[in-house]
């Protein structure tokens, strides 16, 4: 009986330890290949290349196929589902830095899981702490929660989000977080006196220690030390909203 297919994908880059890592567990039970950014592309979110030519380069990782895009993650999912015609699943990571709360709106890593949902592939977006991340946990994680997910599958255009702390005491569902790292824009003059501007973000692993969440959120799940699973769908529809504006016009 062959074995499942799985597209990966990142934002960190083809060389990033995370995907390696990723790879190497997921390729024990589950046939890998990789479509991968050619550098790296954090903060990219779900942008694709319109009218623009990218290609795909093999480069040797394992012992499983793979390759480099001179594209976004997006871009990644979208050649690698056009090619790869055996293709049951998406999975993107392990993302150095976690994605959780408001801040999965900027995330390249869930801008590739996005993608795969657009087509209706079941997918799942998987990140970490920046400090010593252990992607080898990570991974054993993920594998986990991938089980669970082509077992049970997914409905259209949804996907998981999967973020994990160090020493993960297990996985809880969770709900997304109304926080985010909001960035603090910095005015300044180069040495030649040109003026620039720089948008520096909080380090998200303090924004989870201050705690003041409800307790079924990301933020608060990873608090308590738990790997925190949060189902995403990508209808951003406001039905109380709608409710309420119905016979505005």
């Amino acid at each position: 009986m062959a074995k499942t297919t799985l597209l990966l994908t990142n934002d960190d880059g083809i060389y990033a330890l995370g995907l390696r890592a990723l790879a190497q567990v997921l390729a024990q039970a589950y046939q890998v290949v990789v479509y991968a950014p050619d550098r790296e592309r954090s903060g990219i979110s779900h942008a694709i290349s319109l009218d623009q030519a990218f290609r795909r380069s093999r480069v040797e990782l394992g012992d499983y196929p793979a390759y480099v895009v001179n594209g976004t993650p997006a871009d990644c999912v979208a050649l690698g589902l056009g090619i790869e015609e055996e293709v049951t699943a998406v999975v993107s990571g392990i993302n150095r830095g976690l994605n959780v709360g408001r801040d999965i709106t900027y995330s390249g890593t869930v801008g590739g899981a996005m993608e795969a949902a657009l087509y209706s592939f079941p997918a799942l977006a998987v990140s970490t702490v920046w400090d010593n991340p252990n992607y080898q946990e990570v991974a054993e994680i993920t594998s986990k929660v991938v089980a669970e997910m082509l077992k049970r599958g997914l409905p259209s255009q949804t996907f998981l989000n999967l973020n994990v702390p160090p020493l993960a005491k297990g996985i809880k569902l969770a709900t997304m977080s109304t926080k985010a790292t909001l960035g603090a824009v910095y005015t300044r003059n180069d040495p030649t006196g040109r003026e620039y501007h720089w948008v520096q973000g909080k380090w998200m692993e303090v924004q989870i220690r201050a705690g003041g969440d409800p307790s079924d959120t990301d933020f608060s799940v990873l608090r308590e030390g738990y790997a925190a699973l949060t189902p995403m769908t990508l209808d951003m529809t406001d039905r109380e909203l709608l409710k309420q504006w119905q016979g505005a016009f």
